[in-house]
């Protein structure tokens, strides 16, 4: 095996050809079993470790392999944070198409919790199977049932049981997360029977998004921007799975935008406000976007917590490359889905910012972006890789392009 690719397979090379396969660590000698091949690329399993690499440990939770969730809980923890910048090294190489001087001279040091900081996931996507929350089996349609997992904070262990209590039917989707205060929330699409029964088996509260029916409480505070101001959400709208991870985009995006009292940004999917109040708190003018009705409900509440008054404009609209801006920006930034935002090169033609701020949870689809402004003439001056899963291959970054 030579390295873990982005979703945590392993690569080798043999006569015939790539394979990626699950369990492999580098450095490993494996047997390794062929599940499919897809554009001249073989896809499989490790069945049999012959030479273990000396980074392989015992994973600490019973569901592992069979659960899709983390991917690198066989490797040592210290060696995940190399693993994670060789993804983002091999994906600005292969994908970006820079040259390796030009990706040392950007790339700075991972971010990655410390002992004492918050790692643990308080955000959870389960589907109901059996009346029980399940999780993906890895790149399946197969459901694993779940009890306990140690990515979860442990109010969202609860919630998993209170669900669990409430015997909902299969295939219903539900979104459970928490804040400081006891219990967890629910959020449903609909199924108001499963919404009463889970706040009746213990549950704080929940929220049907499609008519915004509540149950109990389904209200989080300081979750949006990591408890840096007390926002509002809940758990039918977006926002960041971990403390740490919020707290680490949050900080490296202002460092980014080093905003002033005259600096203008258009921030684009601006979600129910993450990065838009530390923005205008810091006394930038802000243009925010985003396509999602009841985050930017919770976005224009979550303004007014610090009485920016003109300096901010929360619209609703469907983001794409012929978006028309109420102001012309200094600074544009962009924290956009896995998908990332194929319209950029468009957009950069039309608003020309001195800066670009890049937020991206794929590396991708984020070095496929970056190319797009590279390609314009835009430099690639800094890039912060962001550890926000510890336990995953996954790894966010925050790039600044001038």
């Amino acid at each position: 095996m030579e390295r873990i690719a982005p979703g945590g397979r392993a690569l080798l090379r043999t006569a015939d050809g790539v394979v990626f396969a699950r369990g492999g660590l580098p450095g490993e000698r494996v047997r390794v079993a062929v599940e499919r091949a897809a554009r001249g690329v073989r896809h499989g399993v490790v069945t049999e470790v012959l030479e273990r690499s000396a980074e392989r440990v015992a994973p600490d939770c019973a569901l592992h392999p069979r659960c899709g969730g983390c991917d690198l809980l066989d490797l040592a923890e210290h060696a995940r944070a190399r693993v994670k910048c060789e993804i983002v090294r091999d994906a600005l190489a292969r994908v970006a198409r820079l040259e390796p001087p030009l990706i040392e001279q950007a790339l700075r040091p991972l971010r990655a919790p410390g002992p004492h900081d918050d790692r643990a996931r308080r955000r959870v996507s389960v589907v109901l199977h059996g009346g029980l929350p399940t999780l993906s089996a890895p790149e399946s349609h197969q459901r694993v049932s779940v009890e306990r997992c140690p990515a979860l904070h442990a109010t969202l262990e609860r919630g998993l049981a209170q669900l669990a209590a409430a015997r909902g039917p299969d295939g219903v989707r539900a979104q459970l997360a928490c804040d400081e205060r006891a219990g967890a929330v629910l959020a449903l699409e609909r199924d108001a029977r499963l919404a009463r029964a889970f706040v009746d088996a213990g549950g704080r509260g929940a929220v049907l998004t499609v008519d915004e029916r509540s149950f109990g409480d389904p209200s989080l505070i300081g979750e949006v921007t990591s408890d840096a101001h007390p926002c509002r959400s809940d758990a039918g709208v977006f926002a960041q799975a971990t403390r740490f991870g919020g707290a680490a985009i949050r900080d490296e995006v202002m460092r980014a935008v080093a905003p002033d009292s005259g600096t203008r940004v258009l921030e684009l999917f601006c979600g129910s406000g993450h990065l838009t109040v530390p923005l205008l708190a810091a006394g930038a003018h802000v243009e925010a976007c985003e396509g999602d009705a009841r985050a930017v409900r919770f976005c224009r509440d979550n303004v007014a917590l610090v009485d920016a008054g003109a300096r901010a404009l929360v619209r609703q609209l469907a983001i794409d490359e012929g978006l028309r801006t109420e102001r012309a920006p200094d600074v544009v930034v962009i924290d956009p889905p896995r998908a990332g935002f194929p319209g950029l090169a468009r957009l950069a033609d039309q608003l020309r910012p001195r800066r670009f701020v890049l937020v991206s949870c794929d590396p991708a689809t984020g070095a496929r972006d970056l190319a797009s402004l590279i390609a314009r003439g835009r430099r690639l001056v800094a890039l912060v890789p962001i550890d926000a899963f510890p336990r995953t291959s996954h790894v966010e970054w925050v790039a600044t392009v001038e």
